[in-house]
Order: structure tokens, then sequence, then C-alpha cells
């Protein structure tokens, strides 16, 4: 499917974000200095993220390229190498995109496909919604139904009433 936007939940940050290298012939991601088609190249810093979302109906996987990844996260790419560089780890990067980006709730547009392994989706926009949690949570109470002890739900001064 082309042109897709959804909003959901960060569930998971997959291992591959953070900080990778990739060839500088075929942009293809390179591990220990060897690309699969170029054999050893010296490869190019870059950053992407490797997400799961859950949009309520079910969860996709969702790659954000560098610009995004930049934008999300609220580093760039010589910000997230200075910590990595600082703590001497290359997955230093990837634990603290984890601990920033689970449970955050963005909206995305982009690509998506349908493969053996679920729903893969190929982001070009992300933005956090402007959405209210309450309204969010008010507008879900609705979708379930009225229930029988409710009288009644309503938003008001942004919080929740629910009497």
């Amino acid at each position: 499917m082309f042109d897709v936007v959804t909003t959901g939940n960060v569930v998971s940050v997959r291992p591959g974000s953070g900080i990778i290298s990739r060839c500088p012939e075929c942009s293809r991601v390179i591990q220990k200095a060897n690309c699969r088609v170029h054999g050893k190249v010296e490869g190019v810093r870059d950053m992407r993220i490797k997400a799961v979302l859950d949009d309520g109906t079910g969860s996709m996987s969702v790659m954000f390229p560098r610009e995004l990844a930049e934008t999300i996260y609220g580093k760039t790419l010589e910000e997230a190498e200075q910590l990595m560089f600082s703590d001497i780890s290359k997955d230093a990067v990837y634990e603290d995109l984890r601990r920033f980006l689970t449970g955050r709730y963005l909206a995305v547009r982009g690509n998506s496909s349908n493969g053996e392994y679920g729903v893969s989706f190929v982001a070009e926009s992300a933005w956090v919604p402007e959405d209210d949690i309450a309204v969010r949570v008010v507008e879900l109470l609705r979708k379930l139904g009225p229930d029988e002890e409710d009288q009644g739900s309503e938003v008001s001064g942004g919080g929740i009433s629910l009497a």
C-alpha cells in the first residue's frame, strides 16, 4: 500500500536501531566491514530506527531513516556518535533509543507492505499527534460502549471526568 497514515504507540525498538554502517556503493547495511554485495568496504555512518508500532488493531514494523530518526530521537547523528564514544559502546545509542521511544505515541506517514513477517512500514514523515490524552481516552471509552454504571464521560479542563 502506498501513502498510508497511522498513529500508535511504540511498543518496541528493535536491534539494528541506532548508529549503523552502510556500504558506500549500494547503501546496504554492512556487518563487520562486509557488504553482502561488494565484500569488504569502508562503511559510511548512518542512523536509523527500527520500531514496532501498535495502532490498536495490530502491530507493524516501522523503519525511520536518518532524517526522521534524528527528529524523533531529538539527537543528530553526530550527537549520537558522541554518546556512543563517551559510553564506549555501540549499543549505547540503541539502549538510549529504547528508553526514549518505548511507549511514545507517534503518527507516521509512508509506504507499507504486507509480507511473510507481517506489515512493514517505511516512514516518510512522523510527528507527535496533538491529540490530548484525555480526549483519546474518552474516545476509546465511547467506542467500547456505555457502561451500565457510567452516567457519562466528558473531558473538562484538560482532565477526564467519569462521573
